[in-house]
């Protein structure tokens, strides 16, 4: 009794004759109750593939069988509580003659076994949710029996004695090989992926949710079992040959795994700040890219694409500041963003790229608001803090101050040699002189080095007596007059 409550609500799942379970208390009362319904008005996939059976007789198809349909599982725990509806895509398949290995077709004729599989998915989100391994009744639920697989999976399986397990080999273990292991792990890797990217095929065919489609994919990390490791690799080499992945441009395209550009950053990228991170992102939105916004586990698949190699030579495409480069190499929208955008744009290259990908971006904010240069600009640029900024008028074009000092450092670095005009700006209450002189002495200097374009440096100005600054000054006027 407790076993059956247990398992309930799944029992149904790939019987073909039955219905519906009740447990009665007495004649009147239920105690359980589990109905399964299929969903489609029209044909009856539960009992399609039995049904061609049965008319072939003993000779097996040539051709392979599958149904798939939509099922409500109906679930009533003898309460006063609304029944329980949960549904289910479940695809049951059959392997023909024709698209047999040697190996599996040897097995089935010599020892009668059937390729048949089946596997069902929650199509709603369960947190709860724990694959059973079935053989058209749930195996006892074990730690053997884990497959931490998203879906439940059905086989015409070897078990043991006990139909406790599916047969398995052990580790170290040597000699002649079982065939009963070796037909399990033919359904598994070579049957049980048909059915899987069937299911797959038609979430995606139906218009599912990205979130429906990704969480049907196995969790690679979480698939522990040798056993079941061995799913992996057939099922991914055909999902990820589908159009399975949906991506961000307005008309919701779908692509396959090549074609794609995952929210996953180039290793070296990974600790970028999340701002960064989301400018960069919102950007290549902008520019229409096939953008796909990957779940964690999937996210996971990718990072270590290198270790599963699920694909060979088919590697995912992550976003990588030179890849963004490219972006903007090819198209001068990112002109329109934002300031604050172009500044985190900025700062990322400065991070991340070789100056030769970013060098003619008009991503430095000058003074102006809307005016930005490139590091290939011919012209001065001034660097100054914030705070003294307004006292150097009629530059505000070339003026940089409203940046942090560490852009401000990476573009001097950068700059150094020209044309860069570093100003090491003093405090009024230090000069000792009036207004008038100060702003005198900075239209002076503008002047002079607009005509000389040198990097000019005011730091042992501030160490001068107030007599000497004062002739300096005047030095300066003189020239600057000699020079216009």
């Amino acid at each position: 009794m407790n076993s059956f409550q247990i398992e309930m609500d799944t029992i149904l799942l790939f019987l073909q004759n039955v219905n519906n379970v009740t447990i009665l208390k007495n004649e009147k009362d239920i105690s359980y109750e589990v109905t399964i319904k299929q969903t489609e008005t029209t044909g009856d996939h539960r009992q399609y593939i039995k049904k061609k059976l049965r008319e072939l007789g003993p000779i097996k198809p040539e051709n392979s069988l599958i149904s798939s349909y939509n099922a409500d599982l109906t679930i009533y725990n003898g309460k006063k509580e609304e029944p329980k509806i949960v549904s289910y895509k479940i695809v049951n398949f059959y392997q023909g003659k024709s698209t047999m290995s040697p190996s599996l077709m040897k097995l089935v004729d010599k020892h009668d076994n059937n390729p048949y599989v089946g596997v069902a998915y929650p199509l709603q989100v369960d947190k709860a949710f724990i694959a059973h391994i079935f053989c058209f009744l749930p195996l006892p639920f074990t730690s053997s029996s884990h497959t931490n697989l998203p879906v439940h999976v059905n086989g015409f399986f070897n078990l043991d004695p006990a139909r406790d397990h599916v047969l398995q080999a052990t580790t170290g273990q040597v000699g002649e090989r079982d065939t009963n292991i070796e037909w399990n792990e033919l359904l598994i890797k070579e049957v049980l992926p048909e059915a899987y990217s069937k299911l797959v095929k038609d979430l995606i065919d139906e218009k599912r949710t990205p979130s429906e489609v990704y969480r049907s994919l196995p969790y690679v990390s979480e698939v522990t079992s040798d056993l079941w490791k061995q799913l992996l690799p057939p099922v991914f080499q055909r999902v990820l040959k589908m159009n399975v992945f949906h991506t961000e441009r307005p008309e919701r395209t779908l692509v396959n795994l090549e074609s794609a550009v995952f929210n996953v950053f180039d290793e070296k990228e990974r600790e970028a700040e999340q701002e960064m991170k989301n400018a960069v992102i919102d950007l290549i939105k902008r520019y229409d890219e096939n953008l796909v916004l990957l779940p964690e586990h999937l996210k996971t698949l990718v990072i270590s694409w290198n270790e599963y190699n699920f694909i060979p030579g088919v590697y995912p495409k992550f976003i990588s500041a030179e890849y963004v480069a490219n972006l903007l190499h090819r198209d001068s929208g990112y002109k329109k963003l934002s300031r604050g955008t172009k500044i985190i744009l900025l700062n990322y290259f400065l991070q991340y790229a070789s100056p030769e990908n970013y060098k003619r971006f008009e991503l430095i904010p000058t003074n102006d608001e809307d005016y930005f240069v490139s590091l290939t600009t011919k012209d001065p640029l001034y660097v100054c803090s914030d705070e003294k900024a307004d006292l150097f008028p009629m530059v505000e074009k070339q003026l940089l101050s409203k940046l942090s000092d560490e852009i401000k450092k990476k573009v001097l670095t950068l700059k150094t040699g020209k044309k860069l005009l570093v100003l090491y700006l003093f405090k009024i209450a230090q000069a000792q002189v009036g207004i008038s002189i100060y702003l005198l002495f900075v239209i002076c200097l503008g002047f002079f080095i607009q005509s000389h374009h040198k990097i000019f440096k005011l730091s042992k100005f501030l160490n001068f007596p107030f007599e000497k600054r004062g002739h300096i000054v005047f030095i300066l006027f003189c020239t600057s007059l000699s020079v216009g």
